[in-house]
């Protein structure tokens, strides 16, 4: 999606996605910059709204933000598909995307993430033609097609190559590297990858990939599960509370079907699924 309205499509409005774009001129993400509370990954506390404030900070909850009304309150679809760009994904990218089908009330066509995964199964050629038309943003999700903690691979018979989980090393490799050369293959800069989802939604015990998205200068990430797509909400079709993106200063107010965040990551981003 566009850069200037990444933020607002997760519900943020588009005056404050101004706020936290990539600065051209100083070359860096306008997220919340370190302070004596962010000097290291403190233990998580409950959110407060007296220390937790737009544009650099939001509080996870289920409330429309800026005290909107339903009626006034911007309705946004979040379009995102996980995996290698080759000649099957490019095709359905094409219906949705390109073929003048969808538009968004305003005319514009829709936009939507795709989280890509799988270096040597992605066709950069494709890859280079659907960032031309400019309404899908690129974000990563591993260069392997494995998964941090769980074996997830798909062998043939005569592979007995043992599983190893991943370590810091290893998801370095899957994200930082993995940016790069996206970036050289495709001519974007690594920054303007900023969206960043973990193979199989998994979250390492030690919230590897966290600290590396952030000390990284990505915006967002959009692993975790909330529980409420088991609730019965879903089951007898009716509204649910969904949660807001919010950032990962403080703690979650819901529960996660694979684990939650445990440290504070300030101004890290995450929109829960």
């Amino acid at each position: 999606m566009p850069d200037r309205h990444r933020v607002a499509l997760i519900g943020i409005t588009q005056q404050r996605a101004i706020n936290l774009e990539f600065d051209e001129k100083m070359k860096f993400n306008l997220i919340r910059q370190t302070t004596s509370h962010d000097q290291s990954y403190n233990d998580i506390e409950p959110c407060s709204s007296d220390r937790c404030r737009l544009p650099y900070c939001y509080c996870s909850n289920q409330t429309i933000p800026g005290g909107l009304t339903v009626r006034n309150t911007p309705q946004f679809i979040a379009l995102s598909i996980n995996g290698p760009l080759d000649e099957k994904n490019y095709d359905t990218l094409e219906e949705i995307f390109f073929s003048s089908k969808y538009f968004n009330p305003d005319g514009c066509p829709i936009s939507g993430t795709v989280f890509l995964r799988g270096h040597n199964q992605t066709n950069y050629c494709l890859l280079r033609n659907v960032l031309q038309y400019g309404n899908i943003e690129l974000g990563i999700t591993s260069n392997s097609s494995e998964c941090p903690t769980v074996d997830c691979r798909v062998k043939d018979k005569n592979d007995k190559s043992p599983y190893v989980t991943w370590r810091s090393y290893r998801f370095y490799n899957e994200t930082i590297d993995y940016r790069r050369m996206i970036s050289k293959l495709t001519g974007l800069r690594p920054s303007s990858i900023m969206g960043y989802r973990s193979p199989n939604y998994e979250v390492n015990n030690k919230q590897i990939h966290w600290h590396i998205l952030r000390e990284h200068q990505f915006l967002y990430d959009s692993t975790l599960i909330t529980r409420e797509w088991d609730s019965p909400y879903y089951k007898q079709q009716q509204p649910s509370p969904l949660t807001w993106p919010h950032t990962m200063d403080f703690e979650a107010n819901y529960d996660c079907s694979q684990g939650c965040y445990t440290q504070s990551f300030p101004g890290l981003w995450t929109i829960p699924i």
